[in-house]
């Protein structure tokens, strides 16, 4: 029997990306070290990217749960 050891997420700014995060969060909340690891995809025209992280990071912390 094999186990999740961590999660990773490609984020594109997208709501879709959000909603999925939301799931990798309620899963790794179940690891022994919680966390995701998110790539973030940038697209060209994208605004600042360190707010949509700051944003992932409070979600993450809602859920208890680092965001690398």
């Amino acid at each position: 029997m094999s186990s999740i050891a961590r999660i990773h997420l490609a984020d594109d700014g997208s709501e879709h990306a959000t909603w999925i995060l939301h799931y990798a969060l309620r899963m790794a909340r179940h690891l022994s070290q919680p966390r995701v690891q998110v790539l973030h995809v940038r697209e060209d025209g994208d605004g600042d990217g360190e707010v949509r992280k700051g944003r992932l990071r409070e979600i993450a912390a809602r859920h208890g749960v680092a965001i690398e």
